[in-house]
């Protein structure tokens, strides 16, 4: 009767642990359906992030580039403008005594004189004008 009875505990005790072992397993299969769902709802946008940030890495160093281009662009603009700066001040250095002399003249210039000679080459010349205008 013992024997009867230890194994009526053993049967009872092994038909509990084959629930919960079931429980156990049917838990762990939902996880594993729910981790499956997971990925497949977020890997594809896991890799449509990681193609972005590749396009978005592949034109800042194409801005990085062309920015170090312009850079050195700007950098030989500005050497070019300085030398320029430079001859343009050593051209007027060294004629300024003939660029003073040249404005000089041109106040000496008595301008109604000149006016006087322009009236008379245009009385001169107006004769002539009129001659060939009737040619034409």
């Amino acid at each position: 009767m013992e024997e009867k009875m230890i194994m009526e505990q053993l049967l009872e005790d092994s038909k509990k642990r084959t629930g919960y072992a079931r429980i156990a397993a049917l838990a762990t299969v939902g996880m594993l359906v729910i981790m499956i769902g997971v990925l497949v709802v977020v890997l594809p946008e896991v890799f449509r992030i990681m193609h972005e940030v590749e396009t978005l890495a592949t034109s800042a160093e194409t801005l990085i580039d062309t920015a170090e281009t312009s850079l050195a662009e700007i950098s030989t603009m500005t050497g070019s403008l300085t030398d320029t700066s430079t001859n343009l001040n050593t051209f007027i250095t060294d004629n300024s005594q003939m660029i003073s002399d040249a404005i000089g003249g041109i106040n000496d210039i008595d301008v109604a004189t000149l006016n006087e000679a322009i009236r008379d080459l245009q009385d001169a010349v107006e004769p002539f004008a009129n001659l060939m205008n009737r040619f034409k």
